[in-house]
């Protein structure tokens, strides 16, 4: 007995056996970004602005990482003067890769 063609069509479907593969490669694929050198003023503002952070203040952060520019908003949950780094919920950020920094309200939190 021979089966239908759509079940015989079936075998030739194609089949992804690494799942999320292709969107690793379409990743990779993007474009990078240079890290760029920030002014001296610009390094004193993110130091004020550091001075006046505390644990639990909600902050919006531009970092750099890897390869590109990301950006986080969230509580503080750390800032480490020993190490010169500071958590953002529980993504650690080293205070030498910071480009921006800002302190949010309440209001400027939701998105």
């Amino acid at each position: 007995m021979s089966k239908p063609i759509h079940e015989r069509a079936m075998q030739f479907a194609p089949y992804a056996a690494l799942r999320g593969f292709d969107e690793l490669i379409d990743k990779r694929r993007e474009r990078k970004e240079k890290r760029k050198e920030l002014a001296e003023d610009e390094r004193e503002r993110i130091n004020r602005v550091l001075s006046r952070l505390s644990v639990g203040s909600l902050v919006k952060v531009k970092y750099y990482e890897v390869d590109r520019y990301k950006t986080l908003c969230g509580v503080l949950s750390e800032l480490d003067t020993v190490f010169y780094t500071l958590t953002v919920v529980k993504t650690k950020i080293d205070i030498a890769d910071i480009d921006d920094i800002e302190p949010l309200s309440e209001s400027q939190s939701r998105f």
